[in-house]
């Protein structure tokens, strides 16, 4: 169920109901747009009046006076879980029903599972061979914004998984992560961040949407630490506001890195750009795009070797038409790369009122085994477009590029190999 924040402030002089069973372990109340909300909790956990906070107070036994649950606090019940369902009554409710806050701050919990949209959700003791959080599941994260963003901080996670969307919150994970799932996009809205912030290991990220950027000033991807698998159905997409500090997905080595769609600069500085230390498979199914009249926007980079980099698109550096414009739609590598294919074309901006440097090229300081370019490779009289291969700092210009194959023209191309990084 979706609210906006301000609606909140219409039931302050309600008397907010809800009824928890003599157990201690089931509460029922009904949620603000109809919904029949029952929380099951599990894991032995015993709750009370005192670990619920609705946003217009607690008055047990009525079940039928709508109201929103703002704070459920699981301090100090150490694997307890809870699952939260939402039944519409006849012509009232949606089947969601949204908590503000889980706070298990310095707690080991076990399994979440949230019919709705969760704010923020602190959990895990941090300790050595813990598991902070067992498994949590929400339908959406921070689209009902009480403030301006959400921050969740998560220790030592095995699952975690939202259905949709997330968007106005920072995931902070430490001690990594096994599986980790966002079924929509991550979304920065209003100014707002949307963050994955992760120190340690992960096995899987997937996200089935796009990374969509705004105004924030770090990444929206960051994580200290080696991942098996990160997947992006949609794109990644930059936005204009400034993004100073990382690029918008910037991550330690990768196994296996796609993206269904493609990666979009925006005017942000390093918006639309990806930093992986290293990889095994990367696919990129759409386009690397540059943005006019942008810096550092539209970048792949693998510091170090690659073993198969495919983009089924084509590599576009943006066009000047005022001020210096560079570093703008190219891929660079600092180390070998086994195979590199490129759908389409490789090609470099125009300068058109303004200057252009290093728009539309791709380098790498290493060696390429096999590459193949399956459109043209263009530039223009004024900014070439081009291919930059150092070889590894060998003194012959052969062993940088074994293999290339360019299945359209060169026009105002430059393929140099056994160059230093930057062409000097």
């Amino acid at each position: 169920m979706k609210i906006p924040a301000a609606s909140i402030e219409r039931l302050e002089a309600r008397i907010a109901p809800a009824a928890l069973n003599p157990a201690g372990n089931v509460l029922t109340y009904t949620d603000v747009d109809g919904d029949f909300v029952k929380i099951t909790f599990t894991g032995g956990a015993v709750v009370n009046q005192g670990n619920f906070s609705f946003f217009s107070g607690f008055l047990p036994g009525d079940t039928t006076t709508p109201q929103i649950l703002n704070i459920l606090t699981l301090t100090g019940k150490t694997g307890a879980g809870f699952t939260l369902t939402a039944t519409p009554k006849p012509g009232q409710g949606d089947s969601h029903a949204n908590i503000f806050t889980i706070d298990a701050d310095g707690t080991d919990l076990g399994t979440i599972n949230v019919d709705g949209d969760v704010g923020e959700i602190t959990a895990g003791t941090g300790d050595p061979g813990t598991v902070g959080l067992k498994s949590f599941t929400a339908f959406s994260m921070g689209q009902n914004l009480a403030t301006n963003s959400y921050l969740s901080i998560l220790k030592n996670v095995g699952a975690f998984t939202v259905k949709t969307d997330v968007s106005n919150e920072e995931l902070r994970f430490t001690g990594g992560v096994k599986s980790l799932s966002i079924g929509g996009d991550l979304r920065e809205l209003r100014d707002a961040p949307a963050k994955l912030n992760i120190t340690g290991d992960v096995g899987s990220l997937k996200i089935g949407g796009s990374v969509i950027g705004r105004a924030s000033t770090e990444g929206n991807i960051i994580v200290d630490g080696a991942l098996g698998t990160l997947s992006i159905g949609g794109s990644i997409i930059g936005g204009d506001e400034p993004v100073f500090s990382f690029r918008q997905v910037y991550v330690g080595p990768v196994k296996t890195f796609s993206v269904g769609g493609d990666l979009v600069g925006g005017l942000g500085q390093y918006s639309g750009s990806v930093s992986l230390a290293s990889v095994g498979t990367a696919r990129i199914g759409g386009s690397i795009i540059g943005a006019d009249n942008a810096r550092f926007s539209g970048i792949f980079t693998v510091g170090g070797d690659a073993t198969s980099v495919t983009i089924g698109g084509s590599v576009l550096g943006g066009n000047a038409t005022s001020g210096a414009v560079f570093f703008n739609g190219l891929m660079e590598f600092g180390g070998n790369v086994g195979t590199l294919k490129l759908g389409h074309d490789l090609i470099g901006g125009r300068e058109d009122g303004g200057t252009l440097t290093e728009s539309g090229m791709i380098t790498v300081v290493g060696t390429i085994g096999t590459m193949t370019v399956g459109g043209s490779i263009t530039g223009d009289s004024t900014h070439a477009a081009y291919i930059s291969v150092g070889g590894g700092g060998t003194t012959t210009a052969l062993a940088a590029i074994k293999t290339l194959n360019v299945k359209g023209s060169l026009v105002h191309a430059r393929l140099l190999a056994g160059y230093d990084f930057g062409s000097a």
